[in-house]
């Protein structure tokens, strides 16, 4: 990451990634402009402009925008940053802390003028598109790489992976926040393959004097393990993840207990995800 470069144009203030500021042009602030206005509109029809683009050098990117979805949404804007503002942020700090993301290429947003900060209108975020990647969620369906290699079921080791990363994570002092399946995305370089983080609007970052709060690993574990369980894996692979991250913070002969008073946690919390995986585990049959 070189830094980042700040543009205004037509109400919308622009954070650049220095590393494409010559390769961002006007224009395609501008086209992007447009569509913002346009989904941010009250008669807006059809649905949301994200998708993947090209920037005029031809690297491909990928185009996320946001906009409040409720009036208490916009108050909250006013004293706190919002989703588009958080992943900005959360890029960088990523990418700061040598984390597989992608590049962040801008991230913008229009606040309507209101005392000092102002009510927060729409926003985007513009990431570099991960070649030849794809999310864990899509894959897992598909029943292809990695879950699947010549016909021989690895699941064990992307689940083994991806608490590795989550534990990388929280190592950093970082939350992603959302940590699920559809939010790591898999490309099949050698020898293992790679995988990549990605959405990080619902994360934060912790000041280097605090330490990662049982709530916080909590959050993070138990969307992991409702993901697990609306992709059809099992109560065992469940286990097995939790398990894998225990081992990866501290080496515990417990583990096996602790990953099972986890899952626990995960399935008694007041949430309606937890009684949709209860019951999800309970048909899922381990393949």
């Amino acid at each position: 990451m070189h830094g980042i470069l700040k543009k205004q144009i037509k109400g919308f203030l622009f954070r650049i990634n220095k590393s494409y500021e010559t390769v961002v042009e006007e224009s395609f602030l501008n086209t992007l402009i447009e569509d913002a206005c346009r989904y941010s509109s009250k008669k807006r029809k059809g649905s949301l402009p994200k998708g993947n683009r090209t920037l005029p050098n031809g690297t491909s990117v990928y185009v996320k925008f946001w906009r409040p979805r409720r009036a208490m949404h916009r108050v909250k804007t006013i004293w706190h940053p919002t989703r588009i503002e958080v992943e900005g942020r959360q890029y960088l700090q990523f990418t700061k802390n040598k984390l597989p993301v992608p590049d962040i290429v801008l991230w913008g947003s229009k606040r309507i003028s209101l005392f000092k900060f102002g009510i927060f209108k729409v926003g985007m975020v513009v990431s570099r598109q991960i070649k030849g990647g794809e999310n864990l969620k899509i894959l897992s369906r598909q029943k292809i790489q990695p879950w699947t290699v010549r016909n021989h079921s690895q699941k064990f080791e992307v689940l083994e992976r991806i608490a590795q990363l989550l534990h990388f994570i929280h190592e950093k002092n970082l939350v992603h926040g959302d940590y699920m399946l559809k939010n790591i995305v898999f490309t099949p370089e050698k020898p293992n393959g790679r995988y990549w983080i990605i959405d990080l609007g619902s994360g934060w970052s912790l000041p280097s004097n605090k330490s990662l709060s049982n709530s916080d690993r909590n959050r993070e574990l138990c969307r992991m393990v409702y993901s697990l369980a609306r992709n059809g894996f099992s109560r065992k692979d469940a286990l097995y993840f939790l398990k894998s991250y225990i081992c990866y913070v501290k080496d515990n002969n417990q583990s096996h207990n602790l990953a099972k008073k986890y899952l626990d946690i995960c399935l008694s919390q007041k949430d309606h995800r937890a009684l949709q995986a209860t019951h999800l585990f309970a048909s899922n049959r381990s393949s």
